[in-house]
């Protein structure tokens, strides 16, 4: 798996750079969404770029981001990909390619671990790290009993309405 993180990754930066800019371009040249949108004679047509233009831009940092930290394996930067290729999935066609790739490659279940950032001993289920054996000295365990709390028996005194020990 660690190859599809360097490959997902890269595509990743590569996706979001190339996308920002050619939706840069397009919306400099196009005078803007407004101007992209009223470029194309039928109306659905300049509609459908005008927002695949949007979701190339919104997307392009997110893509770099992510490709750039989940190669480092940081936990936050695979959930900002998958929501990523989720979003590029409506990115034909080179968007959608890379979106089930990476949706793919996160979601597997031999991922988790990697990006798994708590300590082994704080993970359920573990338990003590092998090797290591704790033992209390008598000291530590008179500690421990004078920290447990003491519970008194005491029953009310009906005639004077107090507590008798």
């Amino acid at each position: 798996m660690d190859r599809h993180f360097g490959t997902l990754g890269l595509r990743n930066i590569y996706f979001g750079l190339i996308g920002g800019a050619v939706a840069g371009v397009s919306l400099g040249l196009g005078g803007g969404i407004f101007g992209i949108y009223r470029y194309f004679d039928i109306q659905m047509m300049g509609a459908i770029f005008a927002t695949l233009v949007v979701l190339s831009l919104a997307t392009a940092l997110p893509s770099i981001l992510g490709g750039f930290f989940v190669r480092r394996y940081h936990a936050w930067a695979r959930t900002l990909l998958i929501i990523t290729s989720a979003l590029n999935m409506l990115n034909p066609p080179f968007g959608t390619l890379l979106g089930s790739y990476g949706l793919w490659v996160l979601m597997s279940p031999e991922v988790e671990p990697l990006f798994d950032d708590t300590p082994h001993n704080m993970r359920p289920g573990a338990g003590r790290p092998p090797g290591r054996r704790i033992e209390k000295s008598r000291a530590g365990a008179e500690l421990d009993q004078s920290l447990e709390p003491r519970h008194l028996k005491s029953e009310l005194d009906p005639a004077a309405g107090t507590e008798q020990p």
